[in-house]
C-alpha cells in the first residue's frame, strides 16, 4: 500500500479495543460465557514521523450492538480512503438463494485462483498487486456480459 502510495513507513503501530460480553449468550459456534471477549476492534498504523499515513483497522464482533458507535450494521466490509476524492464503501458478499457455501470464502478464492496466470508468466521474485497486469475474473458460469 505504502509503495502504491509513495510513501516511506518510518514505524508501524498497533493499538485494540475489546468489548466483554456483559451477559452469556449463544452463537452458532457455541456458547460466549459472561465477560469473555465479544469483539475486538484493532488498527494498524504506518506512521511517518507522528502522522498515521496508512491505517488498517478490523473489527470482529459476535453481536449487532458491539461497535454500535462505527454505523456499520451486518456482516460485511467497509472500505475509507480519507483524501481527495475521500471514499466511503460498505460491502456485503451474497450468493444465490440455495448456495450452502461461504460466498467470503469463494471471494477471497478467486484472486488468488485468477492471479495464478498472471504469477506464473512472471519473472521470478516477491511481487505485489502493483507488479501484476490486472487479472479480472474468467468465471464461465457468470453471465455473458461480465465474461467480456
Amino acid at each position: 500500500m505504502a509503495d502504491a502510495l509513495g510513501v516511506t513507513i518510518e514505524r508501524i503501530v498497533e493499538d485494540h479495543t475489546l468489548r466483554y460480553a456483559d451477559e452469556a449468550f449463544d452463537v452458532a459456534s457455541g456458547h460466549i460465557p459472561a465477560g469473555t471477549i465479544a469483539g475486538v476492534r484493532y488498527r494498524v498504523k504506518g506512521m511517518v514521523g507522528d502522522e498515521a499515513k496508512i491505517v488498517l483497522e478490523h473489527v470482529e464482533k459476535l453481536r449487532e450492538d458491539d461497535f454500535a458507535e462505527l454505523g456499520f450494521a451486518g456482516d460485511g466490509y467497509r472500505a475509507v480512503v480519507d483524501g481527495l476524492p475521500g471514499i466511503s464503501l460498505d460491502l456485503k458478499i451474497s450468493a444465490p438463494a440455495g448456495y450452502t457455501g461461504d460466498p467470503v470464502a469463494v471471494a477471497s478464492a478467486m484472486s488468488i485462483v485468477n492471479a495464478v496466470p498472471r504469477v506464473c508468466a512472471a519473472a521470478p521474485g516477491v511481487l505485489s498487486l502493483l507488479d501484476l497486469p490486472p487479472f479480472p475474473s474468467r468465471n464461465p458460469a457468470a453471465p455473458e456480459f461480465l465474461r467480456g
